[in-house]
């Protein structure tokens, strides 16, 4: 769209293969990401909560092979997120859970000893996205952003799952 509103659509559609062709080469080199499922959360003042296909950061995930947790897909209503209690938490828990902290500090929930008993966090299959740079460009869902984050993120996710 931004491409047509500039008259540059070919611009555009270059940028839009290179990012294409990004989270396929991502994808291919890292085949333990096919199919395994994934927890997108983040963290606010207001608790945590858990991110439902149809968001930009879970289209990420599954861009790249991973499928979003089917309990948390359950829960989807017509938001693109959805609140999870702290009685609820076990939902983030998957075989790669990613979480992200707005507008707090990640040590508001990293040292909360729910978190820490979550199975995926004990074994080292969580990832923690506080790099601000980094979690805007996973959450921007532009191009540019999207290059950036998928350079960033994927050794994290890769080291997570002892790859």
């Amino acid at each position: 769209m931004v491409g047509q509103a500039l008259g540059r659509t070919d611009e555009a559609d270059e940028l839009a293969a290179e990012v294409e062709q990004a989270f396929a080469d991502a994808a291919a080199e890292h085949p333990e990401f096919e199919g395994t499922e994934v927890a997108v959360g983040a963290y606010t003042s207001e608790g945590f909560g858990a991110y439902v296909s149809g968001d930009a950061r879970v289209a990420f995930m599954e861009q790249l092979g991973f499928e979003n947790k089917q309990a948390i897909e359950d829960l989807a209503t017509e938001n693109f997120f959805v609140p999870v209690s702290e009685e609820q938490l076990g939902l983030l828990d998957a075989e790669l859970t990613v979480v992200f902290p707005i507008f707090v500090e990640s040590s508001e929930f990293t040292g909360n000893p729910l978190w820490q008993a979550l199975p995926s966090v004990q074994e080292g299959r969580a990832v923690v996205l506080d790099d601000l740079t980094v979690l805007n460009a996973f959450s921007s869902a532009s191009a540019p952003g999207l290059l950036y984050a998928i350079d960033a993120t994927v050794p994290m996710f890769a080291d997570a799952l002892g790859g």
